[in-house]
C-alpha cells in the first residue's frame, strides 16, 4: 500500500506582476533602514549560543539585515555547494538556509535581544520555484504572525523567498510554520 505524503502541481510564472514589485520595495526597505545588522560569523555565534552546530557545507548565509519583522540575508554559498546546484532543483543546503534566515524574523525580546529559543521549521504551506539557483544571491523573510511584540512566541509564521541579484523571486516558501522548542539557555543555565 501507498500513502500520500506530499503532492505538488507545476505551473510557470513569467513578468514583474504587482507582487514582485511590492517585494522588491520592501527587500529595499529592510536594506535601508535596519535595526539590526550582523556578519556571518555573528549570525553562526547566535545560532551556536543555541547549540545549533553547522559544518561548513551548510554554512550558507552571508551578512544580514532585519527590521522588526523582516531580514534580507545574503547568500555566501560554499563552492563545494555551488558546484552541486545543478544536482537539485533546491539544494538542500540552500533550504536550510531558508530556515536559519528566519531566525532573523522571530520578535526581538523586550531589552532588543534575539530570542534564546530555537525554531524549528514545521510546516510549509506551499513552495514554488521559478527558476534555477544559479544566480541566487539572497534571501528575504517576512514574518506574518505574531503581530506585536509578544517576545518568544509559541508559534511564527513566515514566507521566505530566495531572490537573485535583481530582487527576482526564485523560490517562495509560503506559510512557512517555525514552532518553538525546548528551553532557553537561561533555563539551562539554571538546570
Amino acid at each position: 500500500d501507498w500513502s500520500l505524503h506530499a503532492k505538488c502541481r507545476i505551473s510557470r510564472r513569467s513578468g514583474d506582476d504587482e507582487e514582485s514589485v511590492a517585494l522588491r520595495d520592501e527587500v529595499r526597505r529592510v536594506r535601508e533602514a535596519p535595526v539590526d545588522s550582523k556578519t556571518k560569523s555573528e549570525f553562526y555565534a547566535l545560532l551556536a549560543q543555541r547549540e545549533l552546530a553547522y559544518g561548513e557545507h551548510f554554512r550558507v548565509l552571508g551578512d544580514s539585515r532585519r527590521t522588526m519583522d523582516s531580514a534580507v540575508v545574503d547568500l555566501d554559498m560554499p563552492q563545494s555547494v555551488r558546484s552541486e546546484l545543478g544536482l537539485y532543483h533546491l539544494h538542500p543546503a540552500i533550504l536550510d538556509g531558508c530556515f536559519q534566515s528566519a531566525a532573523q524574523i522571530v520578535p526581538l525580546e523586550p531589552d532588543g535581544s534575539y530570542s534564546p529559543f530555537t525554531y524549528m521549521p514545521t510546516h510549509i504551506g506551499r513552495l514554488r520555484q521559478f527558476s534555477g539557483l544559479d544566480d541566487a544571491s539572497h534571501i528575504y523573510a517576512r514574518r506574518l504572525t505574531p503581530e506585536g511584540d509578544e517576545s518568544s512566541p509559541e508559534l511564527v509564521t513566515c514566507q521566505i523567498s530566495i531572490l537573485d541579484s535583481q530582487d527576482r523571486v526564485l523560490v517562495e516558501l509560503s506559510d512557512v510554520a517555525l514552532t518553538r522548542v525546548g528551553r532557553n539557555s537561561k533555563q539551562n543555565a539554571s538546570d
